[in-house]
């Protein structure tokens, strides 16, 4: 059973901050020269690594999350929520472990993708529901910029 001692936060913030990156590169890659996911092709296989400007966003991604909620430490919330996201079916698939593929669905939710991530967590839980800030990210000249 998944309980938030075996939650890396880490995981969480790297599978927020390829997300964030793949979003705006894949934008970016419409209208330039940039390698591009074709038929069958996975963004992720295409991209480059990620750069550290993305776990940057992600970092204030992860806190934006958590700044309304006063009960817990920003990464204890993020840890729970994980764990609730987890218990309603949520995992890493074939790609990612379930941390990463947490944080690539809050990054999504963020940048209003839909994934209905708020819809996995319990609102009886006992800890304020998680704030998922509006974000939006551009990868122009190989450097990602998000606000």
């Amino acid at each position: 059973m998944t309980t938030e001692d075996n939650i890396d936060v880490n995981d969480i913030l790297e599978g927020a901050a390829r997300a964030l990156f793949l979003s705006a590169y894949a934008l970016a890659s419409v209208d330039s020269d940039l390698p591009a996911a074709g038929p069958g092709e996975d963004w992720d296989d295409v991209a480059p690594d990620t750069p550290q400007t993305a776990r940057d966003s992600a970092q204030r991604l992860l806190d934006g999350t958590a700044g309304y909620n006063i009960a817990y430490s920003r990464d204890d919330l993020i840890r729970r929520l994980c764990v609730e996201w987890i218990q309603a079916g949520g995992d890493g698939g074939r790609r990612w472990t379930a941390e990463e593929r947490f944080g690539h669905c809050l990054a999504m939710q963020a940048l209003g993708h839909g994934v209905g991530l708020i819809d996995d967590i319990r609102p009886d839980s006992g800890y304020c529901r998680p704030y998922v800030p509006n974000w939006e990210s551009h990868y122009i000249g190989g450097k990602l910029y998000a606000t």
